[in-house]
């Protein structure tokens, strides 16, 4: 894991390699080429969130009481999202709507890996 139990703002890049956060508040940018990203936290209202990568999975997991407007998409494989979405775009591979209030943005993008929001 990069980070774990911090509050603030994050920005992470990798080219090979996965990106995991947890125990986090704040607002993140996350991208990796080749792996995996995983975010454990809450996201402060306002904020705008973006997660990404090329060749591996997005595992999302909001704490406290969510509040995203959510865009997530992947090219080769499934967006799914445990926690309810007042959906306004849904398919097999993309899912945008708000979850909560949808006080922060969040942009969640891969091409080959499954998104799951939860």
């Amino acid at each position: 894991k990069i980070v774990d139990g911090m509050a603030g703002d994050l920005i992470a890049r990798t080219s090979n390699g996965a990106i995991g956060v947890t125990d986090f508040s704040g607002g993140v940018e996350l991208e990796t080429s080749n792996g995996s990203v995983e975010f454990d936290g809450e996201l402060t209202p306002g904020s705008a969130n973006e997660m990404a990568t090329s060749n591996g999975t997005i595992r999302v997991t909001l704490r406290g009481t969510p509040s995203v407007r959510l865009d997530a998409t992947t090219s080769n494989s499934t967006v799914t999202s445990r926690l309810p979405v007042l959906t306004t775009s849904a398919g097999d591979n993309h899912l945008a709507g708000t979850i909560g209030d949808g006080e922060a943005e969040l942009r969640v993008h891969s091409s080959n890996g499954a998104v799951t929001i939860q």
